[in-house]
Parts: structure tokens; sequence; C-alpha cells
């Protein structure tokens, strides 16, 4: 019986009362009260606690909505110097060349456009970051897939890079860990995703170190990436570096819009959409990105794409 209506019974009767002296008829009352006074506590407990867990999710949506926000923020801060540096630089070079045309060396003139080029590739890349986020978003990025060599893309990226790893003296190493590198896949996009990776472990590794590339045999779901499909034949992408790493708790979260590891934050470089293009791209080819940090030093991200059509 409830403990509160026993206590008002008590008074009542005194401290002789026990149900069973009760008429039958007021017993049977007593105890229709005392379930509807249980009842009604386990009622308002199951409201108290949905009241809680809704405060919870309440407060948990209120510091995602708010690190959102300043992701955003940042990001258009970041964006703002980022494409205002190089459209400064092209605007004052022009301007030099304008002015100094003629009584300017030839020499010095070719600096002026050397440096318009470098500033105009610049913003380029970041012009074109934004449109291909936007592309990816709204499904309007056309991908045109094939099976086709994944080594070969591989090299053909580090060739393109190879200036930026002599400026640091970095060395790259392939890891081959299969007797067939070839994929399905859309070979502009999937150069983009490589290119930004390596460009990413560049910036990254201190130097005089070493950049590992590694191809191996893996396994996909077979359909809309169902991990209770049946699973096919596909092959794994890994670039590793001996730079500092990713913080353990930003590991999911560098594949997001806007968002850069705090490791490589300057508070004013990067527009922090390389991964995010990346992540939608391999989403598109229904396979899987993600970031792990080696066991001695360095981080290593790693991509899978299915080897045929499925």
């Amino acid at each position: 019986m409830h403990r509160l209506l026993k206590r008002q019974l008590s008074r009542v009767f005194g401290k002789s009362y026990s149900a069973d002296s009760l008429a039958p008829e007021l017993q049977q009352f007593i105890e229709t009260v005392s379930r509807t006074y249980d009842d009604y506590d386990r009622e308002t407990s199951f409201i108290e606690e949905s009241l809680n867990l809704y405060v919870e999710e309440l407060v948990t949506a209120k510091k995602i909505a708010e690190s959102s926000n300043a992701a955003k923020s940042e990001f258009l801060a970041n964006m703002s110097h980022e494409m205002l540096t190089p459209l400064h630089a092209i605007l004052n070079f022009a301007e030099f060349g304008k002015l100094k045309i003629d009584e300017a060396s030839r020499e010095k003139l070719s600096t002026y456009f050397i440096n318009i080029h470098k500033s105009s590739d610049r913003l380029l890349v970041l012009v074109d970051d934004l449109l291909d986020m936007s592309k990816l978003e709204v499904g309007r990025m056309n991908f045109v897939m094939a099976q086709q060599d994944l080594l070969t893309i591989a090299k053909s990226v580090i060739s393109d890079l190879s200036s930026l790893l002599e400026i640091k003296s970095l060395t790259t190493e392939f890891n081959i860990k299969t007797d067939n590198t070839y994929a399905y896949f859309d070979d502009v996009k999937i150069y983009q995703v490589i290119h930004n990776l390596l460009s990413n472990a560049i910036h990254s590794s201190p130097e005089k170190t070493g950049i590992e590339i590694t191809l191996s045999d893996a396994k996909l779901p077979a359909k809309n990436m169902d991990e209770t499909s049946d699973l096919t034949p596909a092959l794994a992408f890994s670039v590793s570096d001996k730079g500092e790493g990713i913080p353990d708790d930003e590991l999911d979260s560098i594949f997001e819009k806007f968002i850069q590891s705090s490791n490589t934050k300057t508070g004013a470089g990067g527009t922090g959409l390389g991964l995010a293009i990346c992540d939608q791209i391999i989403r598109r080819h229904s396979g899987t990105i993600k970031a792990i940090n080696n066991p001695e030093v360095g981080a290593c991200l790693t991509f899978i794409l299915h080897r045929e059509l499925f």
C-alpha cells in the first residue's frame, strides 16, 4: 500500500489499524486508491526521467549548434583571409606593372607576372573547393566510373607534387600488399582525393622524413553501405606521415565541412573543405574513408574503393 495513504489511515484509525480489520468494501476502496497512488508515482517518475532526457538532448543539440556556428564563423574568417590575400597580391603586382611598364626591366616585369600567376592559381584552388563542395552537396557533380589502376594515379600525383616534396627533402615509399591495384572509380575525382591526402601529409611532415603509401586488399558491403549485406572485394589506399598526428577526439570531425585539426590550425590558413570534399567523393563511390594515428608517430588516412561495379 502506498506509504502516504498508510500514514493517513493510521492517523484516522489509530496505531492499532490494520488493513484486515476494515470492512471488505472499504478495504477494496483503499487498495484502489493505493494503486492509483502507485500509478501516479510511476507516471511522475517516467515524466521526470523523460524531461531530464529531453533537457540533456537540448543541451547536447545546443552545444553541437554552437560548435557548428563557431566552425562556420571561423571558416568565413579564414576564407575571407585566404581569398583576399591572393586577390590583393594580384591587384598590387598588376598596379606595379602598370606604373613601371616604361621604366622597369624585363626581369622585374617578369617577376610581377610570376607573382600574379601564383596568386591567381591560389585563388583558383579556393574557388574550385567552394564549387566542388556545392556541387557535391546538391548532387550535381558528374562521375565517370571505370575499372582502372589506382597505383598509376598515385604515381601521377607524386610526380605533380615533386617540387613540394623536394622543398622539405621528403621521400615517398610504396608498400604494395596486393597483387591487384585496380579498382572501380572516377580517375579525376580520385586523383583529387589522393592529391589532397598527399598535400596534407607533406604539410604535416617534418623535413627529411618519409611518407608511406600503402595499397592492400580490403572488403566493402555490396550495396548502399549496408553492413548486413555481403562483402565484396575492395582496394584500400593509405597515406601515412611522421607528423604530429591528429588529436583522438578529432579523428572523425576532420572530415566535416569547415573543420581543421587543432594541430594544423594557424588561425588564418586553409578553408577546412579539403577533407570534407574527399569524404563526399569517396561516399559517392560507395567507399569509406577514415583517419587513425600511427602507434609511434604521425597520422594515417585510408580510403577504400570497390574493385568492380556492383
